[in-house]
């Protein structure tokens, strides 16, 4: 491996590489806005607009930049500056209702037999997981794919729960 590559990851392990250090200052600035209003936050979106007004942002400033905005690079850190402890609370709770819902269905496709729904919704559980963890590394909480799974899991319940009652009525016929 080329020299340029040992000391790139060198730089990693050590914490020297500029972009993991504005990534952490992104979560230290994050929390101290947040700090200043925790109950409702910012307001949505917020994060970009407010990163400017930090000391932290000047440092990290290149060349080549023109303004300052910057996105958290986190969906959760944004999120939690934007609309504080509320608007975050809500969010987790909608991600764990549909990850419920997916859960759900998947025992229900089962009792019912259907291996083929269950290992489907199986896959729309795992890729909504998926995209929860990307949040992490990620700022757009709008993300289509996240909107799609949150539909999907309400869908994918409604259906084993009607299959359920179409299969016990063509059993009693």
């Amino acid at each position: 491996a080329p020299a340029e590559y040992w000391e790139r990851q060198r730089s990693l392990i050590e914490w020297q590489d500029s972009s993991l250090q504005r990534r952490t200052a992104y979560i230290k600035i994050g929390w101290e806005f947040f700090l200043e209003s925790p109950l409702l936050g910012t307001g949505p979106g917020t994060f970009k607009d407010i990163y400017p007004l930090s000391q932290k942002a000047a440092e990290f400033k290149s060349e080549r930049e023109e303004q300052l905005r910057r996105h958290a690079h986190n969906g959760y850190l944004e999120l939690l500056v934007g609309t504080g402890i509320a608007g975050l609370a809500l969010f987790l709770f909608i991600l764990l209702k549909a990850l419920n819902k997916f859960t759900r269905a998947k025992r229900k496709y089962l009792e019912l037999g259907s291996d083929e729904l269950a290992s489907l919704t199986g896959c729309y559980r795992a890729s909504l997981i998926s995209v929860i963890l990307y949040l992490t590394v990620g700022s757009i909480i709008y993300h289509k794919q996240l909107l799609l799974a949150l539909a999907l899991a309400h869908a994918a319940w409604l259906f084993s729960v009607g299959s359920k009652t179409e299969h016990e009525d063509s059993n009693s016929g």
